[in-house]
């Protein structure tokens, strides 16, 4: 018979347990979870460090560059007007000193014939100086005459013209502040005329002018590869909260081995602590005190390389993958 005392199983409240069950629940989820991300993986906190120190130190960098760099020189506007009247003279030149160089080839190829003529009635009359023969032999004299002479003279002053229109012209640019075009056409007036000392002295110039601009630019690419840099290092995957919203699928570099071969193949996982070691701006701050006996006296200070890891051996393991 039922006790009278005893409560319906239908109206007895199991809140309490329920709520100590979820309790308990609850806290070995963050238990776990503590221990899985952050107990058990004490390489994100260094890393998230080293990150923040990376950010930091590549701010620093970036902001001392940006005020160290000069204004960028801008393109000069070019006076047109001038630019075309000194190259149509470059082109004139062009056309005389090609025309002059055609004669002379097309003579050249006359008395090569004749030279041809000469030389077979020179082989059918045995030696002797025949009329042909000497027919032959007056008539390559007088292309050979015209050729070294005339020709040859007609050449020569189309080639310093042609110089003096490049140096014009090289000059020009140079003065318009373009030693990129000064320089290449100050090559090509020194080619027609070597000797011309005013040619030699546009060309350093125009060097002196051309590593000037280099040098800005290149100070300013540097600026511009820090500036990409500082974007990449300070990334939400860099920081703790970053590295837990990154998509657990894709593969990111949190511990980092390499197999020793000179070691029979054992595992090294220092660089998953120490980031700096190879990379480079790091090189003087890339070491570790180490004890050498483990009796906390002799401590000693070695940079931390990999000289024994050999490119492509290397396997980067991401948590279980």
């Amino acid at each position: 018979m039922r006790n009278n005392k005893e409560i319906p199983a239908e109206k007895k409240s199991y809140s309490v347990l329920f709520f100590i069950l979820s309790a308990l629940l609850g806290l070995v989820t963050i238990w776990g979870f503590w221990s899985e991300m952050i107990t058990r993986r004490p390489w994100k906190e260094i890393q998230q460090n080293f990150y923040t120190y990376e950010y930091e130190k590549t701010k620093s960098e970036y902001e001392n560059a940006v005020k160290k760099l000069l204004e960028k020189p801008s393109k000069p506007e070019i006076d047109k007007k001038e630019l075309r009247k000194l190259t149509k003279v470059v082109t004139e030149k062009q056309v005389k000193l090609d025309e002059a160089m055609q004669d002379r080839k097309f003579e050249q190829s006359k008395s090569d014939a004749i030279n041809y003529k000469y030389q077979h009635s020179l082989h059918v009359a045995k030696g002797e100086h025949t009329e042909t023969v000497q027919k032959y032999k007056k008539k390559l004299d007088e292309y050979e005459k015209r050729i070294e002479g005339e020709l040859t003279s007609d050449v020569i002053v189309a080639e310093a013209e042609f110089a003096d229109a490049n140096k014009a012209l090289a000059a020009f640019y140079l003065n318009e502040n373009d030693p990129t075009n000064a320089l290449s056409t100050y090559l090509i007036a020194q080619k027609y005329n070597p000797a011309d000392s005013e040619i030699v002295n546009g060309i350093n110039s125009a060097q002196e002018s051309l590593s000037a601009l280099e040098q800005v630019q290149a100070e300013f690419d540097a600026v511009d590869r820090l500036h990409e840099k500082l974007s990449d290092v300070g990334g939400i995957k860099r920081t703790f909260l970053g590295s837990l919203l990154e998509n657990p699928f894709r593969e990111t570099r949190t511990i980092v081995q390499y197999y020793l071969e000179e070691f029979n193949y054992t595992a090294d996982r220092c660089e998953t602590c120490h980031f700096a070691v190879d990379k480079s701006g790091y090189e003087s701050s890339a070491e570790e005190t180490f004890e050498l006996d483990g009796d906390g006296e002799k401590l000693e200070k070695r940079f931390l390389k990999h000289p024994s890891v050999k490119l492509g051996s290397e396997e980067i393991v991401i948590d279980s993958f």
